[in-house]
């Protein structure tokens, strides 16, 4: 009876012997059959939002230490007119910078008139007169021992400003092979006494008559101060990037008035 009943009840329950029951639910990796385990947590993933603010506070935190590392490596206005001022002095020992030259032209006119017995005959012997043309080249330039530290000033902008002397004569050289001599003797004098004495007296003059040409020139004329500035600016801009300034920037102030006196 029990034999039969076996075959023909119930199925065996698990464990019994029979085989097990396929658990479709199974997770991989995990023993079937026994207890339920709690489901996996699911990986949570980092949001933008938290990623870009991160990037931004690095980036600020950077900019804040950049500018900051800038403001203190970057030299002071008294340290800025220091170096102007020893490059002023150290590139130009004869304390005098030549920034350029002028081709002039000159004319110089000396007259001698004799009389005989003045006063009392007053016998006019004739006038002598040498009229000389030359040519010559002026050179000219700024005095820099007239520049002084007060000179130098370091505006809000960076903006080094330097107040400079106008620039002046610095030589005169005339040109012996060009220079044209016209003379006119008396009729009553010679030639040997008083045409030659005028001829030189014409040429003693030409240096003063070639200074004066030239000191027009730079009266009238943009071109020496142009010059100067680009020379000046040739000084002492690599003297600022040696001290430090990052893109150094001058502005040349030429002063009209009367001249300091020289820093002897």
């Amino acid at each position: 009876m029990s034999e039969e009943a076996g075959r023909s009840g119930t199925p065996p329950e698990s464990g019994s012997g029979g085989p097990p029951l396929p658990d479709h639910g199974a997770i991989p990796g995990r023993p079937t059959g026994g207890p339920d385990y709690p489901p996996a947590p699911a990986r949570r993933r980092r949001g933008w939002p938290g990623i870009v603010l991160a990037a931004l506070v690095a980036l600020l935190a950077g900019a804040l230490l950049f500018g900051v590392s800038r403001r203190l490596l970057r030299p002071s206005e008294a340290e800025i007119r220091g170096a102007v001022y020893t490059a002023i002095q150290r590139e130009t020992p004869q304390t005098f910078l030549v920034t350029g030259s002028v081709d002039v032209t000159a004319t110089t006119t000396v007259s001698n008139t004799r009389w005989l017995l003045p006063g009392i005959l007053g016998l006019n012997l004739g006038t002598t007169t040498a009229t000389v043309r030359m040519p010559g080249r002026v050179s000219y330039g700024v005095d820099l021992s007239r520049i002084g530290p007060e000179d130098i000033v370091v505006e809000d902008g960076g903006i080094v400003r330097v107040l400079v002397p106008s620039p002046e004569v610095w030589s005169v050289e005339p040109v012996l092979t060009g220079m044209e001599v016209q003379t006119d003797v008396g009729w009553a004098r010679l030639y040997s006494s008083s045409g030659r004495a005028v001829e030189q007296e014409a040429i003693r003059l030409m240096e003063a008559a070639l200074r004066a040409q030239g000191e027009a020139h730079l009266a009238d004329a943009g071109q020496p101060r142009l010059n100067s500035n680009a020379a000046l600016e040739a000084v002492l801009i690599p003297a600022l990037v040696a001290a430090g300034v990052d893109d150094p920037r001058i502005s040349v102030l030429f002063t009209d008035g009367p001249q300091r006196p020289r820093r002897d």
